[in-house]
């Protein structure tokens, strides 16, 4: 007996809600048939990023900022933690801070 025939009757489910996931995390999942003739399971991440990056640009538009080109995410220049004296961020810049480590 499948896992959702054993769920179906105490749980009354949508017709056509029942079927393999389209996604998993976030993640776009599929099957894909290997070249052994086995199948698996394939994780990719293009949504995600791609919902993650519009974010950010609504969130940077709020904020009154324009996207820039960079060649690198990373100045040029020499960084040091240990001798960084910037101030802390104030309590609105630490919860956008949150919120866009929670986005990765």
């Amino acid at each position: 007996m499948k896992f959702w025939h054993f769920i179906r009757d105490p749980v009354p489910l949508k017709e056509n809600s029942v079927g393999p996931p389209k996604r998993y995390l976030g993640a776009d999942t599929k099957i894909l048939q290997m070249k052994s003739g086995i199948q698996c399971w394939t994780m990719s991440p293009d949504s995600y990023v791609r919902e993650a990056i519009s974010n950010v640009e609504v969130l940077m538009e709020h904020d009154g900022k324009k996207k820039r080109k960079a060649m690198s995410p990373f100045p040029n220049t020499n960084h040091n933690p240990e001798l960084d004296t910037s101030p802390l961020l104030d309590a609105p810049m630490m919860s956008r801070y949150q919120q866009l480590i929670g986005i990765l």
